[in-house]
């Protein structure tokens, strides 16, 4: 996981305690001692997937959580803005799944995660009520995303050269992802594979 979400994941403070480091962020990739490591990921298409037409229109697969400190590549808030976008004008055109969205997006700082803290104890029920597009938790991640033609794909940061699992897990149920996250993903996947 990136510092952002990992503190101690910092690049420049590993870089005095390794030798040899290899990481998804382009930006520190020296070929010296810091190396490029794409994430690994096993690509199995399953060609007896259900027809693209008869598949719903599209879904995110997310838990509700934010970073400790707010920073300006936080993808988490996004996600919270897409869920209200379509519950306000296209209800039956997105599902959300994942947990902790009975309770508000989660803040980020001091005062924010002190507001979580009272949220968890119920003092949201007087201002937030959950998404009417909120479905629930899911044990099987494929087997959701293959009922969906389409399945937004946010990062919890947008950091170059660094994307995780969820786009190809979109992939390989034959969802197309609809990708937010490290600028150069077209460096390592090809374009016509996702919307970006």
């Amino acid at each position: 996981e990136a510092k952002e979400i990992i503190p101690k994941n910092d690049i420049a403070k590993l870089k005095k305690k390794y030798h040899k480091i290899f990481c998804q962020y382009d930006k520190y990739i020296d070929n010296k001692k810091i190396f490029k490591l794409n994430y690994p990921y096993h690509l199995n298409f399953n060609r007896n997937q259900k027809s693209f037409e008869r598949r719903n229109f599209s879904c995110i697969i997310s838990s509700n959580k934010n970073l400790v400190k707010n920073v300006k590549n936080n993808l988490y808030p996004l996600r919270f803005n897409l869920i209200k976008w379509y519950e306000k004008y296209n209800l039956d055109f997105l599902n959300v799944y994942g947990s902790g969205w009975n309770l508000p997006p989660k803040k980020s700082g001091v005062f924010g995660r002190f507001l979580n803290f009272l949220n968890k104890l119920g003092f949201c029920k007087f201002y937030y009520s959950i998404p009417e597009n909120y479905v629930g938790t899911i044990k099987l991640k494929n087997k959701i995303l293959s009922n969906y033609k389409f399945s937004f794909c946010f990062e919890n940061c947008e950091i170059d050269g660094y994307f995780s699992d969820i786009i190809f897990d979109s992939m390989n149920a034959g969802a197309i992802p609809v990708y937010m996250g490290s600028k150069s993903v077209n460096k390592y996947i090809p374009k016509n594979c996702f919307i970006n």
